[in-house]
């Protein structure tokens, strides 16, 4: 009987309709702190709309892949994102998906160097983006499709906007040096180490399954976790900018979540548990 109960009650939380009340939640909480919460909540709403069809498309892991956008939606009302953190979010979830499609593919270098353009463009304006493109590269090792043609399409792709603007007078160069040149490691980011709690704790549960996957389902899932170490990683490198990485850590918080409910026999508990982690956050910051 009781596990009947426990059957029952993970069919529910696992499902669509409680994924899109957390969803909705997510996006009032969002748009009651204020006015400019409506971007952010939509684009929120968008990446995990996005997610939850790559995670299906792509075959990512088995199961049901619609607590993704309930989790992700949930996380981001407690940390409130900024816009550079909601975009850089949506920059690593789009590449990502391109850097997927590179599996065993170096010949795409045209596909890498869309990739890396968009993290140079990114990167005049902000140094996450510049920190994703690193993410990225070694994500790319990780789907075999790095090489060193690749590796030149990285380059040029990073740089490309940079001699555009500045050849027409559009941006100063001299913009970056002040970009670049400022506090890196300051104090330890407490607040984006706590947010990555679940990443941490669910993606190193994980390991052994996604080892034991087939060769390009785990190639993948391993750019996912590599991805999610460099979040981490950035967060305390840029620790001066550590609100930037909140989003991409829930990004990977959401995904390792719905992956260990999705693939456990009575995974749903991690599903309560991330969302009460997520109301305690919310309810301290």
């Amino acid at each position: 009987m009781r596990r009947e109960r426990s059957s029952l009650l993970q069919t529910a939380l696992l499902g669509p309709v409680a994924s899109i009340v957390l969803a909705v939640a997510g996006l009032g909480i969002m748009i009651d702190t204020g006015s400019s919460q409506w971007i952010m909540g939509l684009m929120s709403a968008a990446i995990g709309a996005f997610g939850v069809y790559q995670i299906k498309w792509r075959g990512l892991f088995k199961g049901s892949n619609f607590p993704f956008i309930g989790l992700f939606m949930i996380l981001q009302a407690a940390v409130i994102p900024s816009f550079t953190s909601t975009l850089l979010a949506l920059i690593a979830l789009i590449a990502s998906v391109g850097a997927m499609l590179c599996f065993q593919q170096r010949s795409l270098t045209r596909l890498i160097f869309l990739i890396m353009l968009i993290c140079g463009i990114g990167a005049l304006g902000a140094r996450c983006f510049l920190l994703l493109a690193g993410a990225l590269m070694i994500e790319l090792m990780f789907v075999r499709a790095f090489s060193m043609r690749g590796f030149v399409a990285s380059v040029l792709g990073l740089l490309t906007p940079l001699i555009i603007l500045a050849g027409f007078g559009i941006y100063n160069p001299l913009r970056l040096i002040e970009l670049y040149n400022g506090k890196w490691i300051t104090d330890l980011n407490v607040p984006a180490l706590i947010a990555a709690i679940p990443a941490v704790m669910f993606g190193l549960s994980m390991f052994l399954t996604v080892y034991g996957y087939p060769a390009k389902q785990r190639a993948r899932n391993l750019a996912v976790m590599s991805l999610t170490v460099c979040s981490i990683l950035m967060a305390v490198i840029d620790s001066a900018n550590g609100a930037d990485y909140l989003s991409l850590i829930n990004l990977s918080s959401a995904y390792w979540v719905n992956q260990f409910a999705a693939t456990r026999r009575f995974g749903w508990p991690a599903l309560l548990l991330t969302i009460a982690f997520a109301i305690a956050y919310g309810c301290y910051y």
